[in-house]
């Protein structure tokens, strides 16, 4: 339900114990065409409810553009929101690019800094009301490779936002090289603010580097903690083996590093990787679902145990404290 009282202090979904983001992006906003894929076949709502049904998904990450601010029609933005609410789905904004036509290297691409700044400013008041908007993208892939450039731009968004609602919003930051290189990323750049309202975005394809372990190492440092990464966008065709063979082995690559929080791309008409439906938006492909259906429960499996281990420690020592003689 909408929040009377104003936004929150802290988002109210996500970082509760024991769970992990389990995310589908639902993309189509961010286009020419400013509707939802999918929604000539059917409802978003029938997309929602499969996904919570057959994919446990907890949240969305919800593209949009520059132009679809400027065109000021939300509607569709307003009730998808409010339809995620009722089923106790989170969503992520991501701003995907400036112009509705195609993806440009750079938020400032034919606007200025100000006009990113102010774009931001519209949606987040707009949207701090809403209890399940948790999470701000701050742009979706940076092109270039320059990290000052990007992570200045970055804190000026944070800082921007945080002056109009202190504490209310979780930070998304994507690395360089169309998100894919997060190599010379480190929490200890993003100033003023708990590293626990950071997460590093990276986004992971076949076609994403060289596709192996070292390159995975590389791209995605250790120094950074498993529970800050997020994977902002990750999609294969399920149909073509080596595509299925990487999937399964980036997979179990991000089990090993124990890094949880996925954001599958995307639920159809994906020409890079199809979708999480056939293109009739009608064939669920439960097969790709169980694929990383799989890897979330073996995650969520341990997170929990992870917690509760975490917890049973605390106890004990704080009955040892209470048994400790003065």
């Amino acid at each position: 339900m909408k929040s009377v009282l104003g936004p929150l202090l802290i988002p109210p979904m996500l970082l509760v114990a024991g769970e992990i983001i389990k995310c589908m992006n639902f993309y189509g906003l961010e286009t020419p065409r400013a509707g939802l894929v999918c929604d000539w076949q059917n409802p978003h709502t029938y997309y929602l409810d499969t996904l919570v049904a057959n994919m446990t998904i907890n949240t969305i990450r919800l593209p949009f553009s520059y132009d679809y601010i400027k065109w000021g029609k939300l509607d569709i933005m307003d009730n998808f929101i409010s339809d995620c609410e009722e089923r106790n789905v989170q969503v992520i904004l991501d701003y995907h690019r400036t112009w509705s036509s195609h993806q440009g290297p750079q938020p400032e691409e034919g606007i200025t800094r100000q006009e990113f700044l102010k774009a931001w400013e519209f949606m987040v008041t707009k949207y701090a009301p809403s209890t399940n908007v948790i999470g701000v993208g701050i742009f979706n892939e940076y092109q270039g490779e320059d990290i000052t450039y990007l992570v200045k731009m970055q804190n000026e968004v944070i800082q921007y936002i945080e002056k109009l609602f202190p504490k209310r919003f979780i930070y998304f930051v994507g690395c360089p090289k169309w998100g894919g290189d997060c190599s010379k990323m480190n929490l200890a750049l993003y100033k003023g603010i708990p590293a626990n309202r950071i997460f590093i975005e990276v986004h992971k394809y076949i076609f994403s580097g060289e596709s192996n372990e070292e390159d995975w190492d590389k791209s995605m440092p250790r120094s950074i903690p498993p529970d800050r990464w997020f994977i902002g966008e990750v999609g294969w065709k399920n149909d073509v083996p080596i595509e299925r063979l990487w999937a399964e082995t980036f997979l179990a690559y991000l089990n090993k590093r124990n890094i949880s929080n996925v954001c599958a791309w995307t639920i159809a008409h994906s020409g890079d990787t199809e979708g999480w439906w056939k293109d009739d938006c009608i064939t669920f492909d439960y097969s790709k679902a169980a694929l990383l259906n799989g890897f979330w429960d073996h995650s969520l499996k341990r997170t929990r145990e992870s917690n509760f281990l975490a917890n049973m420690s605390y106890i004990h020592y704080s009955r040892s404290l209470r048994a400790t003689p003065l």
